[in-house]
């Protein structure tokens, strides 16, 4: 059975200063987004379960499809669950009482109107992200993909196994100097 998913939006919009830097704007408006945490869980919350998550990440609100536009773009860690943040709250959550199989992810949102800054975006992402440590979505579907989707995707293994003579072998013949405990 797929994790439950729950996304929640803080209600409170936060100025990007460092895009708003990098994309020059001669106008007054400023690029903003809107915290969103990205909860997976085995179950159904309870409803005392979900008064606890909303308290603790401060977000009333829950994101649905019909909140992402055309003009919506969202940031995520390339890591997904896996971030510095995701491990810390994940374990401040575990400590209120949910079990091991949750996941919690912080993604940004960002709503951008004005049609010069949206185009601005989509031609210099790099304004936004950093492109060795987050994702991009710039489009509708695939960020309702990457959000709503209950199907886990999961890389295919393509391990071989390599027999320690031949790492040896390979060893000698380039060189590498590599000692017997590094080999194995």
């Amino acid at each position: 059975m797929p994790d439950q998913i729950y996304i929640f939006i803080d209600s409170a919009s936060i100025r990007d200063n460092k895009a708003g830097l990098a994309s020059n704007s001669s106008s007054n408006m400023s690029i903003k987004y809107q915290n969103i945490y990205k909860f997976s869980y085995k179950t159904d919350l309870t409803a005392n379960q979900l008064k606890i998550l909303k308290k603790l990440l401060r977000c009333n609100n829950q994101l649905s499809e019909e909140d992402i536009s055309k003009n919506s773009v969202i940031i995520g860690n390339r890591s997904s669950y896996k971030s510095p943040w995701s491990e810390k709250a994940r374990q401040i959550i575990l400590n209120c009482g949910f079990d091991d199989t949750l996941k919690i992810d912080h993604l940004k949102l960002y709503n951008i109107t004005d049609k010069k800054q949206l185009t601005k975006v989509k031609a210099h992402p790099d304004i936004l992200f950093d492109k060795m440590t987050e994702l991009l979505f710039l489009k509708k579907n695939d960020i309702i993909n990457y959000l709503f989707s209950k199907e886990s995707i999961k890389k295919k293994s393509t391990l071989n196994h390599i027999s320690l003579q031949s790492i040896a072998n390979y060893n000698k013949k380039m060189g590498l100097a590599l000692s017997a405990l590094e080999i194995e």
